[in-house]
């Protein structure tokens, strides 16, 4: 890459840069939030995202009918 294209991409790419602290520091609040929500949220909180389907029933057959995974 040219020289001044290296350096219109470094100056475009400054704002995304972050050290380990910050990222530390993300990374504890991120937590700190996280365990806040699961045990005061008076919404639904669930502590991995899951999917729709994995909520619909699990199978059409008479043993499975109304079973939840």
């Amino acid at each position: 890459m040219a020289p001044q294209r290296t350096r219109e991409l470094d100056e475009f790419l400054e704002p995304l840069r972050v050290t380990n602290e910050v990222v530390h520091q993300l990374s504890r609040e991120f937590y700190s939030t996280f365990k806040k929500l699961a045990a005061e949220s008076k919404d639904m909180f669930l502590s991995t995202p899951i999917s729709e389907s994995i909520l619909r029933p699990a199978g059409r057959t008479r043993k499975h009918q109304g079973r939840y995974v």
